[in-house]
């Protein structure tokens, strides 16, 4: 079994290839517009969802705002609340992170 390196709080994970900063970051304020999204259509207070998530309500504030990336275990609280699934409750955020990359400097990764 290969031990997991410990990461800095909001550092994206070791995904096998190298990600630059400027596209983590590009994403992660994606993923944070899309959780607030599905905040807003909950009419939810940040207060509110980050408890019924389980997180503090600056966490949540930071992951919103893209200066945080979301915990898998955050992921996948947020997609039981909204009862949906991580790929569909990120789907539209990658689509609009990789639109916005592709277009300004060729495909973002791997494969893509």
């Amino acid at each position: 079994m290969v031990e997991e390196e410990p990461r800095e709080e909001g550092a994206a994970p070791d995904l096998g290839y190298a990600v630059p900063m400027e596209h983590a970051a590009l994403f992660n304020k994606h993923v944070g517009a899309e959780i607030a999204l599905w905040r807003r259509v909950l009419d939810m207070g940040q207060d509110e969802f980050a408890a019924m998530v389980g997180i503090e309500r600056s966490r949540l504030s930071k992951i919103e705002n893209g200066k945080l990336a979301a915990r898998m275990d955050e992921f996948l609280a947020v997609a039981a609340l909204v009862d949906t699934n991580v790929v569909d409750l990120l789907q539209p955020a990658y689509h609009r992170y990789h639109g916005q990359i592709s277009t300004k400097s060729g495909p973002a990764l791997p494969g893509a």
